[in-house]
């Protein structure tokens, strides 16, 4: 069963000033974090690979999910709110609607990111196109699955105009 919506957990608010390492690459963790509002920078290495003021957004699941080490680290921008969930493992396994919704969403990333590849595989194969063009993709993949997770989890009863054309192209591509 779908989550109906983040606020009836009621899970703890943690805030962080500009400048704050949430999570660092690399470390175990058993946190997942939910942005609320505020502005992060996901970054692995020296190398940013996005920045995020999407409320909703989440951070951590992928360690927790695979009890192994953070992937890329996220840092605060700006004066930042989440909802935290600790020993989110165990938390997770209480409230199943939680893990159902982030998995949809996991799903969905899955689902983006396959068409990505064979995006960037045809463009290895026609190397004639722009690359501009895939670079986008990669962009309106990220894009849409934060825009996933706000309508359908945070806000399911609110069907938008986005997420009426969203499911059309879809059931068209079936």
């Amino acid at each position: 069963m779908p989550l109906k919506n983040i606020e009836s957990l009621e899970l703890p608010v943690v805030e962080f000033d500009a400048g704050s390492i949430i999570l660092e690459e690399g470390e175990l963790t058993s946190s997942i974090y939910i942005l609320i509002e505020g502005k992060v920078r996901i970054f692995s290495g020296d190398v940013e690979l996005l920045t995020d003021d999407t409320y909703g957004s989440f951070f951590g699941e992928s360690a927790v999910l695979l009890h192994g080490p953070v992937v890329a680290s996220v840092e605060t921008v700006t004066k930042s709110k989440f909802y935290h969930i600790d020993h989110a493992d165990e938390y997770m396994r209480q409230h199943t609607e939680l893990w159902y919704s982030i998995s949809r969403v996991l799903a969905d990333r899955l689902h983006h990111q396959n068409n990505v590849i064979v995006e960037l595989q045809h463009q290895l194969m026609h190397p004639e196109k722009e690359k501009h063009e895939h670079y986008s993709k990669l962009y309106q993949w990220m894009v849409l699955t934060n825009d996933f997770f706000d309508r359908d989890i945070l806000h399911p009863l609110q069907k938008t105009a986005k997420q009426a054309h969203d499911e059309e192209v879809f059931h068209q591509n079936q």
